[in-house]
This record gives structure tokens, C-alpha cells and sequence, in this order.
């Protein structure tokens, strides 16, 4: 006999940093929830959220349904600092720099470690001596999901023990390790770290190329730091830095080792660019073609009528830019904003962009700018799929992927039969990489994408209060879609706004076509779930959606978008 009172979170064996946690639930309404005796609020079906704080170390819920079933929940409240030695000790696996690293000459490099309170600490690296300094503190940002409760302002967080210092090395060669060396009343220890530290030879600097389709270049070292535009299969770079398995690049980018290949020589030649020209040769799009000497890195920043291209270690020497006198542009010109920076300003004729793609054609950057589509075909994405990737989960344990799905499924129904061209990423529970939704995007090229999701929110988030519609745009040209939709099904259906977002999400990302992900209501709120789950809402809901899709195409001058 399946049990009366359901938890659904935390599962067994939870482990977290958060200071409080929610749990989520269910239970006949003939019958109160307690927990830890206390009496919890419940929606009209039964379902609850309630969040209680949480003290370091092992927290035990007992939640008891009348006095007929009870279950036990243990959560540890792990502490996110890391407590000092108290006799003279260095922590290990606190040395910093931790992975092998290597800069330019005359490069900053920060040491630090955590060790004794009040003791002497300094390194050893290379005959030179770097005298560390205890800070005692260090500031905590949150991360990146606590914009969603709220909760995203730096933390001031003590660390007794925490010292950092710089040193600066100026020839070139293999430093070795550090030795870091701690001094406290009257004893010494000694601790080699365990990466080794280069200094590049400047006129030495090995060259790669990117072999991946697109290289994920980033502001540092890691997954956790912003992404920059992604560089082109076949762009040529320098290397100025590394750090563990990243490379920084010349023009200050961070790429994986494992998306490029070293080229046999050292250094990039002088690189220039002459004559531009664009054309409408493909159909749909206009091209803007750049030949290079060498296929350089680039970014890109758009606006609403303007599309910036920037090259980097690049010296312009245009004198003739060839346009079209149909198509996209109005006009292209340029500057040199620094020695080794030129930047294009392309001007528009459109207020309205539809998407771009870059690419290298041998080292002649081609970039291909979408125009608006004569027949619209929308793409459809219901989130997640498959035995492993559910979503989020509501009360009742319903997962997230059927009501994405279900959704998707109606919506597809009704752009069909007002003349709409739609499909969808899956038309069934299966597993779906992004990566393949995100080809499926490049392969598909539609007019617009959305991706369907329910929400949830981190530990530290109150799941009790916390409802409404959200919706995600990464490029500018996703913005007005992201808008107009949000608005549209928030004042059509009534519902709360949760808020617009930009976001640096996989199904935002594509730079094809318009791209936005919908948030459309928390799953963990007892009373939004009860909406969502309702069929008569659902059907409410993907008529509004299906709406906002017509009424936007149609404001955007897009023809063909009703039968």
C-alpha cells in the first residue's frame, strides 16, 4: 500500500550549505502535517513547502500526518568555510596557485594557503621569497541562481588563518614548485605545493589553432566564468598563459586545452585586413565577407539596429568596401580602436535582428546575417526527457518533463492550425542532450525558438511564497520576443511575473534565430502546482502561448503566420 503522507525533497542523505531548506510534500487533506510538531500550511489539494532554517551539522525533521504515518528527514548543513589549524599546520588542499600555471614576465602571481592563525608564512619559488599577509576574511558572492531569490549581494565571510601574497618573476624558464614555508611559536613547517609555475618566453609563445566547431572562450580560467564569443573553427591565437588545462589567449580569452591543437611554430606573424564585401548570394541571408591574412580571434556586440564585429591582433588597411544595394546593410564602416583592434560597425536597414553565424572559409571570416523569414516555422523545445533527466518535481512527485511535453504538444497543435510550420526538439519521453537540441537548432534553422520549463528554486529559496512566469533571452535579439511573450501570458492569464532575465542558458545561447526559454510557473509552490497540473489551465495556457507566437510575428512584420 503506497504510503499517505509523500516526500519529494530533500531525498535521503542530503547534504547542503544552505542555511535553511524547503521540504516538499504531500498529504490527504483529512488529516493535519506537522513537523517537529509544529502545524504547516497546505493547499487546498493537500501539498506543502514550508522552509525551516538550518543549524551546522545534522538537522532532523520528523513529520508526522496525524497521528497516522511518520517519516524522518536528515539534512547536514555542511560549513562552507574551512576551519583554522590551531598548532602550527598548513592545510594542503587550500595552496594556491593548486594547478600548473604559467604567465607572461612581470605578471602578478597571487600565493595563498590557510594555515595557523597569527603565524609567519611566506614562499619560496626560484630563489625569490614572497612574504604572505593574513587577511582573516575573505568576501563571498552568491551564485549566479541567487538572483532568483533574491539573495545575490556579496557576503563578508570571516576565514581565520586565510593569507595571500604576490610575487613578480621576470626570466623565463620552469620555476618549479612553491615551498611554502609556516613559522609559529618557535616551530617551522614546510609544505611543497604541487603546481609548477612557467614564465613564457615572449618571443616564444606557442600558437594554436581551434579545432572544435566553436571554441567556448571564457573570461578565466574555468566553467564558472562568463562566456566571451565564441571563436570560429580554424581561429589562430597566441598563447599568453595557462592554468591547469586552460589556455589564455592573446587576446585575453580562456580556452580549454582539449578545443585546440598547437601549430608547429612560435608567434603570429603581423595580420592585416584590405578589401570587404558583402553579398546576397545565399538565400535568406546576407554575407559579409573579411579576408585575413590569419584567421583571428573576434567578438561581437549587437544593438538594436547595429551589429558590432570586432577583430582582434588585426591592423585594418581598407581602403574599398564592397555592399549590396539589396539586402541588410545600410552601411559598413570601421576603426582602429587600438594597435591590434579593429572594430566594424555594421548599420542596419531592419530595426529588428533575426540572427547571424559566423565562420572561417581558410582565414576569410565570413559572417552571415539572417533576414527576416517569408514562411515562419517555429521550434518548440519541451525541457528535459528521458529516465534521467526529469526536472524539477512538483508536490506529488510529477516531473517536470510530461507537463513541458503536454504543453509543447498543444501549442505545436494550435500554430499548426492557424498556419504556422512547427515541430518539436522530442514528441516523446526521451533523452535529449542540449547539445543535440542546440544542433537541432543549426540543423533546423527556424524563425524562433522557445523552450518550455517549469521552475524551482535553490536550498535558501522560499518555495511557500515564491510563484510566477519568467523568461530567459541571451542575444539582444531575443529580447522583444522575451518581453512580448511574458507580458502577453502574464496580463492574458493573470499570473504573477517572476521576472525577464537575461541568461546564459544552452537554449539561449544559439545566435541563429530569436532563442528564449520560458519559466512558466514553480512547480514547489503548493497553489501554482495545483495551475499547472489542471487540464483546463494547461489548454488556457498553451492557447495564450500560441497567441503571444501569432501577435509577435505579427508586430514584427513577419508574413505568412496565419492560415
Amino acid at each position: 500500500m503506497k504510503p499517505n503522507l509523500r516526500l519529494v525533497y530533500p531525498p535521503p542523505n542530503y547534504a547542503t550549505q544552505s542555511p535553511q531548506i524547503f521540504l516538499l510534500g504531500t498529504a490527504p487533506t483529512n488529516a493535519e502535517v506537522r513537523v517537529n510538531g509544529q502545524l504547516i500550511r497546505r493547499s487546498q489539494a493537500g501539498h506543502f513547502a514550508p522552509s525551516f532554517p538550518l543549524a551546522l551539522g545534522l538537522n532532523r525533521f520528523q513529520v508526522i500526518w496525524g497521528d497516522r504515518e511518520e517519516q524522518i528527514i536528515e539534512v547536514q548543513r555542511l560549513d562552507s568555510g574551512r576551519p583554522a589549524p590551531q598548532t602550527a599546520a598548513l592545510q594542503p588542499e587550500t595552496l594556491s596557485p593548486a594547478a600548473s600555471f604559467a604567465c607572461l614576465p612581470g605578471e602578478a602571481v597571487c600565493f595563498s594557503a590557510v594555515g595557523t592563525p597569527g603565524a609567519q608564512l611566506r614562499v619560496w619559488l626560484a630563489d625569490k621569497l614572497i612574504e604572505l599577509s593574513e587577511i582573516g576574511s575573505v568576501t563571498q558572492l552568491p551564485p549566479n541562481t541567487a538572483v532568483l531569490t533574491g539573495r545575490n549581494q556579496p557576503q563578508p565571510m570571516a576565514q581565520p588563518g586565510l593569507y595571500q601574497g604576490w610575487g613578480v618573476f621576470c626570466k623565463p624558464g620552469n620555476l618549479g614548485c612553491p615551498r611554502f614555508e609556516l613559522a609559529f611559536q618557535g616551530e617551522t613547517i614546510t609544505q611543497q605545493g604541487g603546481a609548477e609555475l612557467e614564465v613564457l618566453d615572449p618571443a616564444q609563445l606557442p600558437v594554436i589553432e581551434v579545432q572544435a566547431r566553436q571554441g567556448q572562450a571564457r573570461t578565466g580560467p574555468g566553467q564558472d566564468y562568463a562566456r566571451l564569443t565564441p571563436l570560429p573553427q580554424g581561429t589562430q591565437a597566441t598563447v599568453s598563459g595557462r592554468s591547469g588545462t586552460w589556455l589564455r589567449l592573446d587576446y585575453g580569452g580562456w580556452l580549454l586545452e582539449s578545443e585546440v591543437s598547437r601549430l608547429p611554430r612560435a608567434g603570429l606573424p603581423h595580420n592585416s585586413i584590405r578589401s570587404i564585401s558583402a553579398s546576397c548570394r545565399v538565400s535568406g541571408w546576407t554575407e559579409v565577407r573579411f579576408p585575413l591574412a590569419l584567421p583571428v580571434p573576434v567578438s561581437v556586440r549587437q544593438e538594436a539596429e547595429q551589429f558590432w564585429l570586432t577583430l582582434h591582433n588585426t591592423v585594418a588597411q581598407t581602403d574599398t568596401i564592397r555592399l549590396e544595394v539589396e539586402g541588410l546593410l545600410d552601411s559598413l564602416t570601421w576603426q582602429q580602436l587600438t594597435p591590434l583592434q579593429v572594430q566594424y560597425c555594421l548599420r542596419l536597414r531592419s530595426r529588428r535582428q533575426w540572427g547571424y553565424r559566423l565562420r572561417y572559409e581558410g582565414s576569410t571570416l565570413v559572417l552571415g546575417l539572417r533576414h527576416p523569414s517569408q514562411v515562419p516555422y517555429i521550434l518548440l523545445d519541451p525541457g528535459h526527457g528521458g529516465p534521467d533527466a526529469p526536472g524539477a518535481r512538483g508536490p506529488d512527485g510529477s516531473p517536470e518533463k510530461d507537463f513541458t511535453l503536454a504543453l509543447a504538444q498543444k501549442v505545436r497543435d494550435r500554430l499548426v492550425t492557424a498556419g504556422l510550420q512547427t515541430s518539436l526538439t522530442r514528441d516523446a519521453d526521451m533523452s535529449l542532450s542540449l547539445q543535440a537540441r542546440t544542433e537541432l537548432i543549426e540543423q533546423l534553422e527556424p524563425t524562433l525558438c522557445l523552450s518550455l520549463h517549469y521552475n524551482a528554486l535553490p536550498d535558501e529559496g522560499d518555495a511557500e511564497t515564491t510563484q510566477g512566469l519568467s523568461a530567459f533571452w541571451y542575444h539582444p535579439q531575443s529580447l522583444d520576443l522575451a518581453r512580448f511573450v511574458l507580458r502577453f501570458l502574464c496580463q492574458r492569464l493573470g499570473r504573477e511575473s517572476h521576472g525577464l532575465y537575461w541568461g546564459n542558458l544552452a537554449l539561449t545561447r544559439p545566435s541563429l534565430c530569436p532563442a528564449v526559454l520560458l519559466e512558466l510557473g514553480f512547480l514547489i509552490h503548493p497553489e501554482e502546482f495545483e495551475w499547472i497540473s489542471d487540464s483546463q489551465a494547461q489548454a488556457e495556457l498553451a492557447e495564450a502561448l500560441a497567441e503571444a507566437v501569432l501577435r509577435w510575428l505579427e508586430g514584427a512584420g513577419v508574413s505568412g503566420s496565419s492560415a
